[in-house]
C-alpha cells in the first residue's frame, strides 16, 4: 500500500486534483481526507442450489487504508476499520441468477425482492 501522496502507486482517482480518493468527513471534525484503500476478497468455491438459482460460499476479506493527507491535518490520523460482524461470525457470499435480458435498470428496480428467498 502506498503511504505517501508522491508514491508512483498513487494517482488522483476521483479527478479532483488531490491524491488518491477524497472523502468528506463530518465528525469528529469537518473536513476532507485523501486516502488509498484496498480490499482483498477471498471467495471459496461456491455451492450451486438445487434449483440452479443460487451460488453460495464462504468469504474472507481484509481491508487496508492509508491516509495521504487531510484538511484539517487531524483527519489524517489512522482510523481503525472494524467489520460490522463479530470476528467469529461466518461471512459468506450469495450470487443469484437473473434473467439474461435484464438491464442495470431492471436489477436496480428488482434488487429489494431478489434476496427474499436467499438460502442463508
Amino acid at each position: 500500500m502506498p503511504d505517501t501522496p508522491d508514491s508512483p502507486l498513487v494517482w488522483d482517482q476521483d479527478g479532483d486534483g488531490n491524491p488518491g480518493v477524497t472523502i468528506r468527513v463530518l465528525a469528529p471534525f469537518e473536513g476532507v481526507r485523501y486516502m488509498a484503500r484496498r480490499a482483498i476478497w477471498d471467495l471459496d468455491a461456491g455451492t450451486l442450489s438445487q434449483d440452479g438459482q443460487w451460488i453460495t460460499g464462504a468469504l474472507q476479506f481484509q481491508i487496508e487504508e492509508k491516509g495521504l493527507g487531510a484538511d484539517p491535518n487531524v483527519l489524517n490520523a489512522v482510523a481503525p476499520i472494524t467489520p460490522a460482524a463479530p470476528p467469529d461470525a461466518e461471512t459468506f457470499y450469495q450470487l443469484r441468477r437473473v434473467h439474461q435480458e435484464w438491464s442495470c435498470a431492471d436489477l436496480i428496480a428488482q434488487y429489494p425482492a431478489m434476496f427474499e428467498d436467499a438460502p442463508n
